[in-house]
């Protein structure tokens, strides 16, 4: 269709206007919905309304050359109520009527109805008055105000119906893969009893993620083969005990889109970091050491995209953390430490005092503050934290505060930046007394 052809062709440009509506026309021929509007009303003429007649029971509406739409007084009324009170758009006022737009709209214009116009048929304006107006609007308003509320009562309902639906459904597609894996046997052997304690702060492994740039490779083989870097490392420990603390985002997740567009699928992911934890507990198992495990959840592991609607209860870190625990609980040597109660944080025992270990997004730096009065009995020494991917050393609220490298190292987000952190674990080595010594394991 040529918009030249039919512009100054009063009937063409009616007939189109007829078939597709103002708007639908302006977008077929590529101009503005005002554009048409100013050619259906030409400059010094008087817009041209579709006519109307009254019948006994409502009204004959006359609209383009051909066609006609019957309204009754009631229709016509709850039209009104529907465009005015309850203030809906023309589309929703068609399907709550049964007319379709194109009536719903020469109805309107036949009237002379606005948002703003009183709900009433020109018989009921005529025939009522001022004070019965005013009354009757007060009752379809408080009418309409109710029927708003009965729709959206439930509405928190249905949101967490919803939420609870997706959980159910990433839980559902985990389990199916993780129940694939075995369990691997392994040989216990003798250890002699050792003097210190080895902690390795595992932080930000984001499994899944992808990177290929100056400043790092990383993918799911790559994860592995830095695991496998990490149980050599600790192999060497004199320690009779190994502690390992995973600080979080350990999957790349699905928070948003550019973290999608540059990751493996989440479940393969959560799978695969399952099965790199898997191969470290037993290869530490088969060299004879004690091994505990804790972990916090991070960020990047939540199931909800949207920030406000994240839970701690709804986040794949306590999935990791859960299979992990339910196939290795029976393990001779093998120790899981759980959460705090409630909280998005573990406290670790270290012989007779203990370090407190959070993500260290601000959501879990605030527990720092009154760690002293919450966490008495404790005895806490230090806090370990991931999340910002390089080394730092806080004090906060008389507690040391050491943030860790990060697992995967620099993201495609910081290399553009050209933001570059050394990658690595930090292993740390306790005596009684308090912290000996710490290396950092490099990837």
């Amino acid at each position: 269709m040529d918009w030249n052809e039919i512009k100054n062709n009063p009937d063409k440009l009616q007939d189109a206007v007829d078939k597709y509506g103002v708007r639908g026309l302006a977008r077929k021929v590529g101009v503005s919905h005002p554009t048409v509007l100013n050619y259906l009303k030409k400059e010094g003429q008087e817009e041209v309304k579709p006519a109307y007649e009254k019948t006994p029971t409502g009204y004959v509406v006359y609209y383009g050359k051909k066609y006609k739409v019957a309204i009754s007084e009631e229709q016509l009324e709850e039209l009104l109520s529907l465009y005015c009170v309850a203030k809906l758009t023309l589309n929703q006022v068609a399907l709550k009527t049964g007319f379709t737009r194109k009536e719903v709209y020469a109805i309107k214009t036949a009237f002379s109805i606005t948002k703003d116009s009183q709900p009433f048929t020109p018989e009921q304006v005529n025939a009522l008055e001022p004070e019965e107006i005013a009354e009757r609007i007060r009752i379809k308003k408080l009418r309409y105000s109710l029927q708003i509320y009965e729709a959206n009562k439930y509405a928190d309902i249905e949101t967490r119906v919803k939420q609870m639906d997706k959980a159910h459904f990433w839980y559902s597609e985990l389990c199916r893969s993780v129940n694939k894996i075995t369990p691997k046997p392994y040989k216990l052997a003798k250890r002699d009893e050792g003097e210190t304690i080895t902690v390795a702060y595992v932080a930000d492994v984001h499994a899944g993620l992808e990177v290929d740039n100056y400043f790092n490779r990383y993918n799911i083989d790559i994860m592995h083969e830095r695991f496998a870097e990490l149980a050599s490392e600790l192999a060497c420990s004199q320690s009779e005990e190994i502690i390992i603390c995973d600080l979080g985002d350990t999957v790349h997740g699905i928070i948003h889109g550019s973290v999608q567009k540059y990751s493996t699928w989440v479940t393969d992911a959560t799978t695969e970091v399952i099965k790199a934890y898997e191969q470290l507990f037993l290869s530490l198992l088969e060299q004879g050491y004690k091994v505990s495990f804790a972990k916090v959840n991070g960020s990047h592991e939540s199931i909800e995209k949207v920030k406000t609607d994240r839970t701690e209860e709804e986040n794949l870190g306590n999935f990791i953390y859960d299979m992990l625990k339910w196939k290795y609980s029976e393990f001779e040597n093998l120790v899981f430490i759980d959460k705090i109660h409630g909280l998005n944080a573990t406290i670790i025992p270290i012989y007779n005092y203990s370090a407190l270990l959070i993500h260290g997004d601000n959501n879990s730096l605030n527990m720092i503050k009154d760690a002293d009065r919450v966490f008495r009995g404790y005895n806490i020494k230090e806090v370990n934290a991931g999340h910002i991917h390089h080394r730092k050393v806080e004090d906060m609220n008389g507690l040391e505060v050491h943030f860790n490298e990060a697992f995967c190292g620099t993201d495609q987000y910081a290399g553009n930046k050209l933001l570059d952190s050394e990658r690595g674990t930090r292993i740390v080595t306790y005596t009684r007394e308090g912290r000996e010594s710490e290396r950092l394991a490099r990837y």
